[in-house]
């Protein structure tokens, strides 16, 4: 009696065990194992090893587990043949499968599913004492594998790190504009400058050779920051010029200045170039706002830096100085086109 229970108890217990290190292995997230890693824990450090090669985890379980369950139920069925005769063979053995079943498979799966981090330092260490058990088993599964298992696809895609944010937001592990903010940086490589520009029909430009007097007369009120400054045509914008400069020109009585001589260079970008590409310019270059040209050189807009962000951040961002219903307007429809293009850049 005592093989029948030694024989049923360890087939379960190995059946357990090993179902409740692999439930581990595979829901541990690469993302929790790094924090850990950078927190200097040798548990995650080895969880970290493990799925970086996670062929080797799972042969080893899965080769402990099989040879569990095979001598288990062979030794269970044996001990129940010389205990209560051949008879009893079929019951000993329909339990002992039910026992595995219930008890090997699906409870301890579940658990580590549900429980992972709980139980990741003890599976680290437990899923290792496999690995070197099985080593020469691993081996020559692991050339198998080569043989017939062609190349491994990455861990995380763009798309799957966007639903996690959507996830965690649901979850309430992250704020929602927080998942919003990580979705759009996460799509601003598919948005390009051309869909987020101030088109030149909307443009507000000073030419070149007015005075600052006579832009004042026309322009009481300087909406905008900085302005494109053209030289006979649109299409020659040749600097740009910031309001402080006018305003200073006007309190040094200075109404006969030139608005070109208060500019400051303006560079021009491609309209076929990312935000996320634009964004990286603005802060390379130092500058807050750049011409949009098409490949035939002809001006298509200008994108600030405040366009890139509201791109980012998911709200549009207008000061005391846009206050005007039309503004308000202009602004909530391009906002509007923003989120459409980030919602539809996984297509």
């Amino acid at each position: 009696m005592g093989l029948f229970l030694a024989f049923f108890l360890g087939a379960v217990c190995l059946s357990f065990t090993c179902s409740l290190l692999e439930a581990v292995i595979l829901s541990a997230t690469p993302a929790y194992i790094s924090v850990r890693v950078k927190q200097g824990k040798t548990a995650a450090r080895i969880l970290d090893k493990m799925k970086k090669k996670i062929n080797r985890p799972l042969i080893a379980i899965l080769t402990v587990n099989t040879a569990a369950n095979t001598m288990g139920s062979t030794g269970v069925s044996v001990q129940a043949m010389h205990l209560w005769g051949e008879p009893s063979i079929a019951a000993a053995s329909g339990a002992v499968t039910l026992a595995i079943l219930i008890v090997g498979e699906i409870i301890p799966k579940s658990l580590g599913a549900a429980h992972w981090k709980r139980f990741a330092t003890v599976a680290a260490y437990g899923i290792q004492t496999l690995v070197v058990i099985t080593f020469p088993v691993i081996i020559i599964m692991e050339q198998v594998i080569r043989f017939v298992g062609g190349k491994r696809q990455k861990l995380v895609s763009r798309a799957e790190l966007i639903e996690s944010a959507e996830i965690g937001a649901s979850e309430g592990s992250l704020k929602r504009h927080e998942s919003v903010v990580i979705r759009n940086l996460l799509m601003m490589e598919k948005v390009l400058v051309s869909d987020i520009l101030t088109p030149r029909t909307e443009m507000t430009v000073f030419p070149a050779d007015i005075t600052v007097e006579k832009l004042m007369a026309e322009h009481p009120t300087l909406r905008y920051t900085r302005v494109p400054v053209f030289q006979d045509a649109v299409d020659n914008i040749v600097g740009v010029v910031h309001r402080f400069r006018i305003m200073d020109a006007v309190a040094r009585s200075a109404d006969q200045t030139l608005v070109k001589e208060l500019m400051a260079p303006v560079e021009k970008v491609q309209d076929d170039i990312t935000v996320a590409q634009v964004l990286d310019l603005f802060i390379l270059k130092n500058r807050h706002l750049f011409v949009v040209v098409d490949s035939e050189k002809h001006v298509e807009g200008i994108v600030t830096m405040e366009d890139a962000i509201e791109t980012l951040l998911g709200v549009d961002i207008v000061d005391e100085f846009e206050s005007s219903a039309d503004m308000r307007k202009y602004a909530a429809e391009m906002l509007k086109k923003r989120h459409e293009l980030l919602k539809t850049g996984l297509d």
